[in-house]
């Protein structure tokens, strides 16, 4: 995958959290993850996302703060939830 696509992210798991951890570090070492579960992940701040392929994956409750989202594939992605602030190319409607 190209550089853009890879990006770092510190991860802490608990018993309590919704996402599946495999999911996170199939995102983190290949920029794809379609139909993952990434339910409540808190991405750090800034995480790069641009090209990654989420499509159909359960982001709902994610953190998304300031993220960059540029050219990400997040058709039928459940967004239900998640923080969009300051996300680069978000638009509302």
């Amino acid at each position: 995958m190209k550089a853009a696509i890879f990006f770092v992210i510190t991860l802490w798991v608990s018993s309590a959290s919704a996402f599946d951890p495999a999911h996170v570090e199939r995102l983190r070492n290949t920029g794809i993850c379609a139909k993952c579960d990434l339910s409540d992940f808190k991405f750090p701040d800034k995480a790069n996302l641009r090209g990654a392929d989420l499509s159909g994956a359960n982001l709902r409750g994610a953190n998304l703060v300031d993220a960059s989202l540029s050219g990400a594939n997040l058709t039928g992605a459940n967004l239900s939830g998640s923080s969009l602030e300051g996300v680069i190319n978000y638009k509302r409607f």
